[in-house]
């Protein structure tokens, strides 16, 4: 019996990083385990390369599995959920039915049954996230607690899907989940202003952006301001980083506009 499951277990998982590869990342069983310890069990979102590389995206931490040969990858992760990139070196994994074995650590990501795929991708957020171009960054724009008028949003590790909190109107003017729109805050005492969360109203600045899942481009609102993060300019910064409202100029941020 349990050799049975075991081969349904590691059909599942083939059949995901298969289909997946090159497409958009999706609900799936996933674990990661190091040292001992647990930090992803149970649903996450799989993002899979065309060459069967993959990454793991929890709450709070997420690894990537980038393969090297038929069987055997090299791994890292984040480690800390205030880290910006997976840079702690896990090392070589082997592949094990499902999961990616290493010396002291275990990767796993199963396809979810039919009808719990469908019920997890029907309870995810239909929109989309700003995500900056930095390389080896898994970081988007989300709140800084729960979404709400006057929240601070800011760049943090992702937390697909709970960041697709993007809309695009038919007018092509960026929106947020819950009837909210891009706010700036000025917090005074010669800080720059500060994006926020705030209730959509007919005077708000109207936001809108070119940027698609392939293509990046600055997120500029009617009044001539963009969307800035100097904190990426120092990548020792922990999480989260403040996103800031300037006119716009040759120093805003770029982005892309997509589900992961």
């Amino acid at each position: 019996m349990r050799l049975a499951v075991a081969l349904l277990a590691a059909v599942a998982a083939f059949a995901l990083r298969s289909h997946d590869a090159g497409a958009a990342p999706r609900p799936a069983d996933c674990e990661l385990t190091v040292n001992g310890r647990t930090y992803i069990r149970g649903q996450c979102q799989f993002d899979a390369e065309a060459d069967g590389s993959f990454r793991v995206n929890g709450q709070d931490y997420f690894a990537t599995v980038n393969v090297t040969a038929p069987g055997v990858a090299d791994a890292s992760w984040n480690a800390d959920p205030a880290s910006t990139h997976a840079h702690t070196r896990i090392g070589e994994v082997r592949r094990q039915g499902a999961c990616w074995v290493g010396a002291n650590a275990r990767i796993c990501a199963r396809a979810l049954p039919p009808e719990a795929l469908r019920t997890a991708q029907a309870a995810q957020p239909d929109g989309f996230a700003l995500w900056p171009i930095t390389p080896g960054l898994t970081a988007c724009i989300g709140p800084q607690g729960a979404l709400a008028a006057g929240t601070r949003m800011v760049l943090r590790n992702c937390r697909v899907p709970a960041d697709l909190l993007v809309q695009r109107g038919p007018d092509g003017a960026l929106t947020l989940s819950s009837n909210l729109c891009l706010g700036i805050e000025a917090p005074g005492m010669g800080r720059p202003a500060e994006l926020i969360a705030e209730p959509c109203a007919a005077n708000s600045p109207r936001w809108t952006s070119q940027a698609t899942s392939t293509e990046e481009a600055v997120v500029r609102s009617s009044e001539g301001m963009c969307l800035t993060i100097p904190a990426m300019a120092r990548p020792e910064t922990p999480f989260p980083y403040t996103v800031n409202v300037a006119p716009c100029a040759a120093t805003a941020t770029k982005f892309i506009l997509s589900r992961g």
